[in-house]
């Protein structure tokens, strides 16, 4: 089978469409008609050069469709179902799949940066030349193929641009304080960083009933959605001390629970000043090098401090966890689906997404010039074929393409 795709064969250079070739099914493949598929931070990371894979590459990993065809041995699924696509198929019989812990399944986790797909093959290839899989998906396409387990069937109500967007940055954020912090009922919670995944922390703390949330950023654009989606406190750090205010909500403890969503050394320093003695600490976004020692060293552990950076007092039984994928335990499927429901609640966090549209192949150029303070998420809805301009330029025409940027 031949369909085109979104090819990148160096970082930093234009994206090209491109006609791919695609392998027959296993029987346990499904291949799944993408309907909508959102640009992450982790396809930026690719896309700049930060996070090295094997190329070319098809990226995207955020994804929702249709089955358009079943691997033989596949009997839970049916052409035409909607799918989420899930990004953490897994082996169900490592020591962390037996341990419900199915995001540091060992063969995901050895064959994540060979870039292919679960069974250890590409399924893509162009002119004969293997094309690499983007954690799994491969979703800047019109077709995906992935194991029959990474197709979550959804309900038919809720609109594809809205259900990929659930597929991960929704799952981290949420996940990191549902169920890796488990924020208890009137707890404190403070959330650094609204972007994407910050914002959903900011849902989940909600959804999980804290008593105060405190939402924490640099722009007051993102702090007014953190409000509408239910901070009941929001503090632009360059104004304010966000420590002060967490203080004046807990009788001078601090947070009961901080969930760091920024992905910035100065917020993971401002983690450790916020959280109560006893607290818990949640990494819910991407970590430098070298951060998890300087954060021990700050909480009291044995590493010792950076250079000029004194220890804040007290911190010596802070308990820390990172997200990880929102903590998906057990049921990769059920995790999806209980947040794919949530979305039919008054309570639904994904529709704050804005809309513009442009052609596939630039969409790297359509980003911010700044793109670490304004990027948050991007989504591609794919609604027709591609199509090649009159010069033979490989595009698609903006009326195929639906790009929704959250600029918060």
């Amino acid at each position: 089978m031949k369909f085109q795709a979104a090819v990148l064969h160096r970082p930093r250079e234009p994206i090209a469409i491109e006609t791919v070739e695609a392998e027959d099914l296993i029987p346990s493949d499904v291949l799944v008609r993408i309907r909508a598929t959102s640009l992450c931070h982790t396809d930026l990371e690719v896309i700049e050069g930060h996070l090295v894979y094997p190329m070319p590459i098809v990226l995207g990993h955020e994804a929702a469709g249709t089955v358009e065809r079943l691997g033989s041995a596949v009997s839970h699924l049916k052409p035409g179902d909607p799918v989420v696509i899930s990004w953490n198929p897994h082996c169900g019989h490592c020591f962390y799949c037996d341990h419900g812990q199915p995001i540091l399944c060992e063969t995901y986790l050895g064959l994540g940066p060979k870039a292919v797909q679960f069974d250890g093959r590409t399924k893509l290839s162009l002119g004969g030349t293997p094309v690499h899989h983007m954690m799994y998906v491969s979703s800047f396409a019109e077709y995906c193929i992935v194991p029959a387990q990474s197709a979550v069937v959804v309900p038919k109500e809720i609109p594809f641009d809205r259900a990929c967007l659930i597929g991960c940055g929704v799952m981290t954020g949420v996940g990191a304080a549902t169920r890796i912090a488990r924020i208890p009922y009137g707890a404190v919670a403070a959330v650094i960083g609204c972007g994407a995944v910050g914002l959903s922390a900011v849902q989940g703390a909600r959804l999980a009933g804290a008593g105060a949330i405190l939402a924490i950023d640099l722009d007051d654009k993102k702090l007014g959605l953190a409000k509408t989606l239910g901070a009941t406190h929001v503090v632009n750090a360059e104004r304010e001390d966000p420590v002060a205010v967490a203080k004046s909500l807990t009788r001078n403890r601090g947070a009961d629970c901080v969930l760091e969503a920024a992905g910035d050394p100065r917020a993971f320093r401002l983690s450790a000043e916020l959280v109560r003695p006893g607290g818990q600490i949640g990494l819910a976004n991407w970590t430098p090098d070298g951060f998890i020692g300087q954060l021990f060293s700050l909480i009291g552990r044995t590493v010792p401090p950076p250079p000029g950076v004194p220890p804040p007092p007290l911190w010596g039984t802070l308990p820390y966890c990172e997200a990880l994928f929102g903590d998906i335990v057990t049921s990769v499927q059920a995790q999806h689906r209980d947040f794919v429901f949530r979305y039919a609640s008054p309570e639904h966090f994904v529709d704050v997404f804005r809309k513009y549209y442009g052609p596939i192949h630039r969409l790297y150029d359509a980003l911010p010039a700044d793109r670490a303070a304004a990027f948050t998420h991007d989504l591609l809805q794919l609604i027709g074929r591609f199509n090649r301009s009159n010069d033979g330029t490989a595009v698609i025409p903006s009326r195929y393409l639906e790009l929704v940027v959250t600029r918060c």
